[in-house]
């Protein structure tokens, strides 16, 4: 037989925590080490672009400025001044340039050109890649004049640039006579009432 149950008394204080221990630690595990993960796939994403290097140092020219190393290919500053000074360029040959199916020449100076004095019946000067010369045409005592010069490139279908000058005062008409070749032709001048008369003038005919 159990007796009655005894009256519940409440719960007394709770104590204090202690100190935390002091004691020494204790030696580290020796266990064996696990084994290594596998490794995983290779990133996707671009790193960033390193520094860029140092420029090189510039290569001798000396081999490009030398007879030897440059004549044949370049040109050397010594030799420059055969081809073209800066004070005064010349040139040599006769360069020339094709557009289409023709053919034309490049060239500071005409074909033939200068002035001529019908008193002495002289080219008093030429100015052209050729001297021209005049004479007196055939049957013709005044005012007829029949130009010659080395035959022009384009035949006789080139330019002529006339400019006559007075004579004795009066104005001077002139036109050309007979056939125009590819190696000159002929000039008669004469008064506005078409009298015939001797005349200086400067001629140009271009090289094309």
């Amino acid at each position: 037989l159990y007796g009655p149950s005894g009256a519940y008394q409440r719960e007394g204080p709770r104590g204090h925590t202690g100190p935390a221990s002091t004691g020494p630690t204790g030696p580290a595990s020796t266990g064996p080490q696990g084994e290594r993960g596998d490794t995983g796939p290779a990133s996707t994403v671009p790193g960033p672009q390193g520094l860029r290097g140092d420029t090189g140092p510039i290569a001798d020219m000396a081999d490009y400025l030398t007879a030897t190393g440059a004549a044949s290919t370049y040109q050397t500053i010594a030799a420059m001044s055969s081809y073209a000074p800066l004070a005064s360029p010349t040139f040599t040959g006769t360069p020339k340039m094709t557009i289409g199916s023709q053919n034309y020449t490049l060239s500071t100076q005409p074909w033939v050109g200068g002035w001529f004095q019908f008193s002495s019946m002289t080219v008093i000067k030429q100015i052209g890649l050729n001297n021209f010369s005049v004479a007196r045409t055939p049957g013709y005592a005044v005012g007829s004049f029949d130009i010659t010069f080395p035959a022009h490139p384009s035949g006789g279908s080139y330019m002529i640039m006339f400019t006559p000058r007075l004579s004795s005062g009066n104005p001077i008409v002139y036109g050309y006579g007979g056939v125009t070749s590819s190696t000159g032709f002929t000039v008669r001048f004469s008064t506005v009432t078409g009298t015939l008369v001797d005349a200086e003038f400067n001629l140009m005919i271009p090289p094309n």
